[in-house]
């Protein structure tokens, strides 16, 4: 679905070139073929981000900049083994490698999952506000309600709308009454971004949505994971958890914005869409 990088072998290999020599022997593998970048394992000492866009190339210093600044959490994070480095407009970086794998959907430890939320939301900000994502960035940051009213909204079918229309008005209701206290929140906390080895969290990578945002956010992120039976026995506050089903709730639109935004084809776009129809049905 998605194009390789171009230039991926020069941008690798211009990594390569500030890792210890004895790791340029080591086998290589790739591991993701998402829609913002490709990476490349180096043995297990290394994981190479490569960028699948300009525009995604120009957001990696930052974005790795977020995950340098990190304090250190009981849990790994990914942070640089290189420089950011760039070949004609390609970009890629060295991570520490984090061993682990995806926990099983539907199952999770809520003491664990408690405790990793402590520490995110207990994280000074100072360190780290500088270099952040917008919150809601990749379906808009501050412009994602005109978004999705005006570029969302009217992909759907007209029996359709009313449910978009009040999914929209719901998470900008939570919006406002929660950005005031804001935590660190991760974007994306769920499934391949934390790797569990024997039951235990031994890493969360993939910091690219990083922002400064309300409790709710990485909440409904687990969620959609774990399940809100398990995430609820991990979060005390009964606000929290009805913002995080407000959220919850959004994803399939936030899916559609960042379709819409990226430039997907039309076909992708339709997709989205229909998947998204099909979870507004079932409620």
């Amino acid at each position: 679905m998605f194009q390789r990088p171009a230039n991926v072998d020069a941008a690798l290999n211009l990594v390569l070139d500030e890792l210890p020599v004895a790791w340029r022997d080591l086998p290589r593998q790739v591991v993701s073929g998402g829609s913002a970048h490709e990476t490349v394992l180096v043995g297990q000492k290394a994981a190479v981000r490569i960028a699948r866009d300009a525009g995604v190339a120009a957001r990696m210093a930052r974005r790795q900049r977020v995950v340098d600044s990190l304090p250190d959490f009981s849990f790994r994070t990914p942070r640089s083994l290189s420089s950011v480095v760039n070949a004609d407009g390609t970009s890629a970086v060295a991570v520490e490698y984090i061993p682990g794998e995806a926990i099983t959907s539907g199952t999770g430890d809520p003491n664990q999952l408690m405790d990793l939320l402590r520490e995110l939301w207990n994280a000074d900000l100072a360190p780290i506000a500088p270099f952040v994502a917008e919150p809601l960035e990749y379906c808009g940051g501050d412009t994602w309600r005109h978004v999705m009213e005006e570029r969302v909204l009217p992909l759907f079918g007209s029996s359709y709308r009313g449910k978009v229309a009040n999914s929209i008005g719901a998470l900008g209701d939570v919006i406002s009454r929660g950005y005031s206290s804001p935590v660190l929140s991760h974007g994306d906390l769920a499934g391949h971004n934390m790797m569990w080895q024997d039951g235990v969290l031994v890493g969360v990578i993939d910091w690219d949505l990083a922002s400064l945002s309300d409790r709710s956010t990485d909440v409904a992120s687990l969620a959609a994971w774990h399940g809100f039976d398990i995430v609820e026995r991990a979060v005390e506050d009964p606000q929290v958890i009805r913002d995080a089903r407000v959220r919850f709730a959004s994803f399939p639109l936030q899916n559609v914005a960042f379709a819409v935004l990226n430039g997907r084809s039309a076909q992708e776009i339709e997709q989205t869409v229909a998947r998204a129809e099909e979870r507004l049905a079932r409620r």
